[in-house]
């Protein structure tokens, strides 16, 4: 979920609208309800702010984000990738390529 919380800062700085469903594209997963759950769940913690884009399922304005939270969330995952996956380089690559997609999408980075 580093990602997708990356993703929140990523929209609420390129001031676009953040898509669930674009999301899974580029990561190449499918659980929508996990991560709707987790937009809750930030949402009821004060991390981010969001609201649902009307006629469109699953997207939403990220009306605004912690910033510690949108400053730390691109290193900490890079550090989790490290740990997580030195030995497979493949893994490793997918989830640095997703980041990259991304920041293409968004046309920004933090």
């Amino acid at each position: 979920m580093n990602l997708l919380t990356y993703a929140c800062a990523l929209s609420h700085k390129a001031k676009q609208e953040f898509s669930i469903s674009q999301f899974l594209k580029i990561i190449d997963m499918d659980f929508a309800s996990y991560c709707s759950g987790f937009l809750v769940s930030m949402h009821a913690a004060g991390v981010i702010r969001r609201s649902l884009v009307t006629n469109k399922d699953k997207t939403y304005n990220i009306k605004n984000i912690d910033p510690g939270v949108a400053k730390g969330v691109k290193p900490y995952f890079f550090d989790y990738i490290q740990r997580n996956y030195t030995t497979e380089s493949s893994k490793n690559n997918k989830w640095m390529t997703c980041l990259a997609k991304l920041e293409e999408l968004f046309n920004t980075s933090i």
